[in-house]
């Protein structure tokens, strides 16, 4: 498993996913729609997930924040710099 989504849809249905992870079904959805679970979680979804036969480790979910987190950082475009008049060079304004 490559994503978050791909975890949550490995669950019988989305019902059993939130009975599992104690959520609301919003909580659910908004986990799903963002692709991610947050790290305060993983102690009860790892747990859950093996329970239920479907092989998710600690080490899955890093890997997979990792990799998102790598994503984010690449899409994401740095200030720009100021130069010329004005620019103080100290980076504050």
């Amino acid at each position: 498993m490559n994503s978050f989504r791909e975890i949550i849809d490995a669950w019988p249905s989305r019902k059993d996913f939130v009975a599992d992870m104690g959520v609301t079904d919003v909580n659910a959805q908004v986990m799903y729609h963002r692709d991610s679970v947050s790290s305060r979680r993983w102690a009860t979804l790892v747990p859950a997930a093996q329970k239920r036969g479907i092989p998710v480790s600690y080490e899955m979910l890093a890997g997979i924040k990792a990799k998102t987190f790598r994503k984010q950082q690449e899409l994401t475009p740095t200030a720009p710099v100021r130069r010329g008049a004005g620019a103080t060079g100290t980076g504050v304004s």
